[in-house]
């Protein structure tokens, strides 16, 4: 279904709201169109009659224009809401060869345009005056904002692939932030036992150094007659920890 602009969405809320009270039909949709305005279903096609106390010069002109471009539009409205399954025309009695439908008051003098196209006459002939049937369908049409149930589920399926899409980006992310606490985690593991085996290294370090100050010392005093005491352990420890 194609996109309906204003006119024809009013069309069709005036339908809905005809259907409530009655049985809807052409005449009731354009009520509001045809004020001073009459439809006749002359001999041959149909004419559009208007009241010349209202209607003269460049407005009639107007008029008549308008008035044609809105019964197009209705008349191939209503085929394709049928077309589509939203509604069902059909006809309850003969169509009558003389047939006038409008607003204009009588006794007003009318000036007369007919209506030339011959397949927006033909539509006239099956629809002004036939029932309209509305189905379940065009309610839930115009609930959805003049929209198929085909397109109704297009839009439900972009917007759940939309966040599906949104849940994926936070998903990778989320896993990035991750990935990176891990590295951070790593390096620090890494740089504290590096650190551990510098310290190690150290104590080592002090230890050779600790002990070859000891043979030093022994040497200088042995040289010189004196004794030097074995170290124990306490006293090593001692030394260690004052390194």
């Amino acid at each position: 279904m194609r996109t309906l602009d204003e006119f024809e969405q009013n069309l069709v809320r005036r339908l809905l709201q005809t259907n409530t009270i009655g049985v809807p039909n052409l005449p009731g949709m354009l009520d509001a169109r045809l004020r001073d305005v009459d439809l006749v279903r002359a001999a041959a096609s149909w004419e559009m009659h208007f009241s010349v106390q209202r209607f003269q010069a460049q407005a009639l002109v107007d008029e008549v224009r308008g008035l044609a471009r809105d019964l197009v539009n209705t008349v191939h409205l209503l085929r394709e809401l049928e077309a589509n399954g939203l509604i069902v025309i059909y006809h309850e009695s003969v169509f009558p060869k003389q047939a006038r439908f409008g607003g204009l008051v009588q006794g007003d003098q009318p000036i007369a345009a007919q209506v030339y196209d011959l397949r927006v006459n033909q539509l006239l002939d099956e629809t002004a005056f036939a029932s309209i049937l509305v189905k379940p369908g065009l309610i839930a049409y115009v609930r959805e904002g003049f929209r198929m149930p085909e397109e109704v589920r297009a839009d439900n399926d972009l917007r759940m692939n939309r966040r599906n899409l949104r849940i994926a980006a936070w998903a990778l992310v989320l896993g990035v932030g991750i990935g990176l606490w891990q590295v951070c985690l790593a390096y620090r593991e890494v740089h504290y036992g590096k650190l551990q085996v510098e310290q190690t290294q150290q104590v080592e370090l002090d230890s050779a150094q600790y002990n070859g100050l000891k043979q030093q010392l022994h040497a200088t005093f042995s040289g010189d007659g004196h004794t030097i005491a074995t170290d124990s352990t306490a006293t090593r420890k001692a030394c260690c920890a004052k390194h």
